[in-house]
């Protein structure tokens, strides 16, 4: 039937059917300036007593990061689904609460407790003496320019420490839609020995709930925020079972996985051409039905890189994960759960059925 229309008839059939991909549903139409892979490359080129200085200062975090790029697809397909009103995600038809505490336990970045105060003002002289430091007679600074000054720069001082912050920041943690670094930063951190006081994982949560809103309500093209924890918390949220995918549910004139799992397979295979020891991506299907082999599924498994089983999610010790305390790991913990392999598994006929996968 297919064979005996013409060009025209064919254009017009597709395009009424709907993309089976979720992920492809959004991916172009949002961009962002979160680069984890600057964060990562400068602080590997910082001397020891710099490192120390970012660890005194709470950030301990961000000198274990490995993940260097974000799956633009992926937080494209996550953006779209954070409801950011209700502060929740629906990941594969299972509506997840997001909080603080899951930005503490996923980014390591901590609350000391002081909130991250703006008051102030800009013509305050310290302010300006630092500004102008910074600016070195420019107007604007660039992020890549701040980058620069924190790699050139001999001491681990105050000043770098206030640098840093403002880099990390504008950066990965609460980067803006612009270039320029946001001088204002200069107001909560006119006081480089509060810095680890202050409640930066609350203040980096809400900023990206912001943009989030903001990007939604307004059609904006680029997006501000830590667009670096979306993508670790989908993969958290796979990892330890939150999300399982149910192989039921499925386009039976496909004959093959639904959009929920290709979406989950098309993220595994996009995370494993960037970096295979970064993110472990694990797509069990936990049901079966043998009438669904009579529609056409091959039964094959497809291997998507090594085999190995992740390592389990390990059992909680002393106090709940989300304690805002010196054993927040961040990163570290992450990729140590995810383990080095992407693993995707197929439907296939009499296959034995997972046990324990949560």
């Amino acid at each position: 039937m297919w064979q005996k229309l013409d060009a025209t008839q064919k254009a017009e059939h597709e395009s009424k059917t709907p993309s089976t991909n979720a992920s492809n549903k959004t991916c172009l139409k949002i961009a962002t300036r979160c680069s984890p892979k600057d964060i990562k490359d400068t602080i590997n080129v910082l001397s020891d007593e710099k490192k120390a200085a970012i660890k005194e200062m709470g950030f301990v975090s961000l000198l274990g990061m490995k993940c260097g790029k974000l799956s633009h697809s992926m937080c494209c397909f996550l953006v779209d689904k954070l409801n950011h009103a209700e502060s929740s995600i629906v990941l594969h038809g299972k509506t997840l609460k997001i909080s603080v505490d899951d930005f503490v336990r996923i980014m390591g970045v901590k609350d000391g407790g002081e909130e991250v105060d703006f008051t102030g003002s800009m013509d305050d002289q310290h302010i300006v003496k630092v500004r102008n430091s910074f600016l070195g007679g420019k107007k604007l600074l660039k992020n890549n320019e701040l980058k620069q000054i924190m790699v050139g720069i001999d001491e681990a001082g105050d000043f770098f420490k206030v640098g840093f912050v403002m880099f990390s920041l504008c950066t990965l943690l609460c980067p803006t839609t612009s270039v320029y670094v946001n001088l204002k930063y200069l107001l909560p951190l006119r006081d480089s020995k509060a810095i680890a006081r202050k409640n930066w994982a609350s203040y980096s949560f809400k900023f990206l709930l912001d943009s989030v809103r903001s990007l939604k309500e307004n059609n904006q093209v680029y997006i501000g925020g830590c667009l670096l924890f979306h993508q670790l918390f989908y993969l958290d949220a796979i990892a330890h079972g939150s999300v399982l995918v149910d192989i039921v549910v499925m386009k039976t004139e496909y004959g093959g996985l639904g959009d929920d799992a290709k979406t989950m397979t098309h993220f595994a295979k996009e995370l494993s051409s960037i970096r295979k020891d970064v993110a472990t991506l694990e797509v069990k299907l936990n049901k079966e039905d043998d009438n669904m082999f009579d529609m056409g599924c091959d039964g094959e498994q497809e291997d998507l890189g090594n085999t190995k089983s992740p390592k389990s999610r390990p059992n909680k010790e002393d106090g709940t994960p989300n304690e805002q305390d010196d054993n927040v790991k961040g990163f570290a913990t992450v990729d140590t759960t995810l383990a080095p392999s992407v693993e995707v598994i197929h439907e296939r006929k009499h296959a034995k059925q997972p046990q324990n996968e949560i």
